[in-house]
């Protein structure tokens, strides 16, 4: 039987009897259980056996009368450990709860330490606890042999083995094949190094994956060291960790999961590394962070990965063909950014409400621009040019920049969307270098009375006649002329 406690890894085992029992037993080891008597809780037993981190002993209860009748309720029972000047204090409590013989583990003690115990029992209820104890009694664990330790391996063998997985330290931990991962942490932890294996029963085991939900609320959590032996990290690992200030990647990971780091409010930089080819949905929503470099081999992005962070500047590089649904929505600190050359589409709300956005350079192959993508981008963006391999603008897609000054549009264009520049100024100015007019949907620009109208459009001398029959651009724009 492990138990989990204070000290980490060390094994005591005890042997007592509770406080309406008396005991012949004292403090050199005599073994009578004694006779009924509401005395004090006494400790049998002495150190059955030790070493330079743990120690053994064993313990008897007993809380019935000669017929086996139970004299005194008991909720629970165990041996509270402590430091010899009384810190460091920790219940272990008993697992067998039937009475008679018992053993208690505790692990992890300091090597040649001095500590005192006593045994305890709660005879009113967990929610309203009565403790009743016994004498205090000594023991010193032995020296360190000094053997050196493999420091790339943890071993866990004295941690308490649950339903959850081996807890120890505040973490725990399955096995799989030649395999560990980290399931669960403790909600309280405040800091993780994770090693690269860890030994249990015996067996060593690699450390290569952090588990769906690990590390999910542990708000105290302020830093986390990744090895590179971890691959795989689940989704929800680290959501809401919202104390999260530093993280190390490992220098493997692939990929990270959906949700993975989500509402790590306190966030404000990670380093991805080499290998990382996608970033998954709502990965980093609602994180601090202020800036952003994606590694060369990124390939996917998923929906909302990094909506509502801090960000002022990002850089995206990588292999991506798109930049997704909403990816940067709600980041209103965003000044500048870039995308790379393989980027064929800015998904539907990629970079709404970006509000700050002072320059916007799309690549050359860039086909498609989605609804909504640049909606209310409308503090600094003056000028916006729409490279030649751009087909179709969507709907809404530059509504409410109301700062722009200029538009051109290189020869590509064939589809201006319903309301997609709805709400810019009253005046600007676009240049079409295209011979066939784009198709404008229902109030592509705001539909505005003739004498407020002071829009210019700008076409090659050789397309104005085109342009100037066409009644539709004639009830968008003032004039029409040929660009100089």
């Amino acid at each position: 039987m492990k138990t989990r406690t204070l000290f980490g890894s060390i094994l005591i085992t005890l042997l007592c009897t509770i406080a309406f029992v008396s005991c012949s037993k004292d403090d050199d080891g005599d073994d009578g259980k004694g006779q009924n008597d509401p005395g004090q809780l006494v400790v049998t037993g002495g150190v059955d056996e030790k070493g330079d981190n743990w120690a053994e002993l064993e313990g008897y209860l007993n809380n019935t009368d000669d017929d086996g009748k139970v004299t005194v309720s008991v909720a629970e029972y165990g041996i509270e450990v402590s430091l010899e000047d009384g810190s460091s204090e920790k219940r272990v409590a008993s697992k067998n709860l039937s009475g008679g013989e018992f053993s208690v583990k505790v692990t992890g003690l300091t090597p040649g330490t001095n500590y005192k115990y006593r045994a305890y029992a709660n005879i009113g209820t967990k929610s309203a606890p009565e403790y009743k104890y016994g004498k205090y009694k000594k023991f010193a664990t032995d020296k360190s042999s000094g053997e050196p330790s493999d420091p790339n391996v943890l071993d866990i063998s004295t941690g308490e083995v649950t339903a959850n997985g081996v807890l120890f330290n505040g973490l725990y931990y399955t096995f799989d094949g030649s395999k560990a991962t980290v399931v669960k942490a403790d909600p309280s932890i405040t800091d993780v190094k994770l090693p690269l294996k860890v030994k249990f029963d015996g067996k060593t085991y690699d450390l290569t994956a952090i588990g769906e939900l690990a590390f999910v609320s542990c708000t105290k959590l302020t830093s986390v060291n990744l090895t590179y032996a971890i691959t795989s990290i689940g989704e929800h690992a680290f959501k809401n960790c919202s104390s999260l200030e530093n993280i190390t990647l490992p220098t493997s990971l692939k990929e990270i999961k959906n949700y993975t780091f989500m509402g790590c409010s306190k966030l404000k930089t990670i380093e991805f590394p080499t290998s990382l080819e996608k970033i998954g949905d709502y990965a980093f929503y609602d994180c601090g962070l202020t800036s952003l470099k994606t590694p060369a081999n990124l390939k996917e992005m998923g929906k909302s990965c990094f909506a509502e962070c801090q960000f002022t500047d990002i850089s995206i590089m990588g292999k991506l063909t798109e930049i997704p649904e909403k990816a940067f929505v709600d980041c209103y600190n965003l000044e500048t950014f870039s995308i790379p050359s393989t980027v064929k589409k800015l998904g539907e709300g990629a970079f709404m409400y970006c509000y700050r956005i002072k320059e916007i350079n799309l690549p050359e192959n860039l086909e498609e621009i989605g609804e909504y993508c640049f909606q209310d981008v409308n503090y600094n963006l003056e000028y916006l040019f729409i490279p030649k391999g751009v087909t179709k603008i969507g709907s809404a897609a530059f509504q409410r920049c109301s700062k722009l000054k200029k538009v051109s549009f290189a020869s590509g264009i064939k589809t201006i969307d319903s309301y997609a520049f709805y709400g810019t100024p009253k005046n600007i100015t676009v240049t079409m270098n295209v011979a066939t007019p784009p198709t404008l949907g229902n109030e592509a620009f705001t539909k505005l009375d003739s004498y407020e109208n002071q829009r210019t459009l700008l076409v090659p001398a050789s397309y104005l006649s085109t342009y100037t029959s066409n009644s539709t651009y004639k009830s968008y724009f003032k004039t029409i002329k040929a660009a100089e």
